[in-house]
């Protein structure tokens, strides 16, 4: 018999950006990209700090931002997540089809810098987080009138959920990970539905999207934002491919308690747990079909 594959642990992984050479989520200096434009630079004898670098030479600021520009479009073009399992049939057709569509829909004051961040697969910065606070803590009313200071105070709480989600996105996805060890072995064994290594590392790659498309959520606070149709056709691929909706459920399940309870513990806000919780609650009922 064959031996069995190793297992998927998403704690050796950083959490999914498809654009390496792209500002990363967390660093205000830049991603990988950057970092070579610098280190050229360090070896030629100039300064190794990047904004010198890229004011003092128009022409390499423009040449990193076309690079990072021609990666953006080279990585939009391979299948991520359970997309990348679709390869013959009525799967690659639904693939095809979610490829075209936005599961998460941006709306609210912030929709803009949210979405952008969306369309480049990356977390929100720090930077952009204080302004999706700033925003929600302006927006006016439409409906019932909420005090100044209850919008500035859900405002921070949102910003607070979101960064523990950010940051915290590879020990959310271990919850993941241990819940279905837990309640579905057999699914990650080999003949299961998971049974290879590349089948767990396509569900894990769709999670790390549930995780990102979350913190847009507990950032923004839209109460509906999960495209129907693009929930609808997610489920669709789920059972062509054979894969148990309840592994994906169970997944964001403990995905949901994992991000409460690290608002929960956080010095900053603990409240800011509701925000967290709502957003996977979302995703949970727009993925039960």
């Amino acid at each position: 018999s064959s031996p069995a594959p190793p297992p998927f642990n998403p704690s050796t992984r950083q959490p999914f950006s498809p654009h390496p050479l792209s500002s990363s989520a967390n660093s205000p200096s830049g991603g990988q990209g950057n970092a070579v434009l610098a280190e050229r630079a360090k070896d030629q004898g100039a300064s190794t700090d990047l904004a010198t670098i890229l004011s003092k030479n128009p022409q390499v600021r423009k040449l990193d931002s076309e690079i990072e520009a021609l990666e953006t479009q080279i990585q939009a073009l391979i299948p991520r997540g359970l997309r990348a399992l679709a390869s013959e049939g009525r799967a690659v057709e639904i693939a095809k089809t979610l490829d075209s569509l936005d599961f998460f829909q941006a709306s609210g004051p912030a929709a803009k810098i949210v979405g952008e961040a969306d369309q480049d697969f990356r977390f929100l910065r720090d930077s952009e987080l204080r302004t999706v606070e700033k925003r929600l803590s302006n927006a006016i009313d439409l409906g019932e009138k909420i005090s100044d200071e209850k919008k500035e105070e859900g405002a921070k709480l949102r910003r607070i959920a979101a960064t523990q989600i950010r940051d915290f996105a590879n020990s959310i996805l271990n919850a993941a990970k241990e819940k279905l060890t837990e309640k579905r072995p057999k699914a990650l064994e080999i003949g299961g539905t998971l049974g290879s290594e590349k089948e767990q590392e396509a569900l894990f790659e769709e999670l790390e999207s549930l995780v990102r498309i979350a913190h847009y959520a507990a950032a923004s606070g839209p109460q509906e934002f999960v495209s129907p149709e693009a929930a609808s056709q997610t489920l669709e691929l789920l059972e062509e491919l054979k894969i148990d909706r309840e592994v994906l459920d169970l997944s964001i399940e403990a995905m949901q308690n994992h991000a409460a309870l690290l608002c929960k513990c956080s010095t900053q806000g603990p409240q800011s747990w509701v925000a967290a919780y709502q957003a996977f609650q979302h995703l949970r009922d727009s993925l039960e079909g």
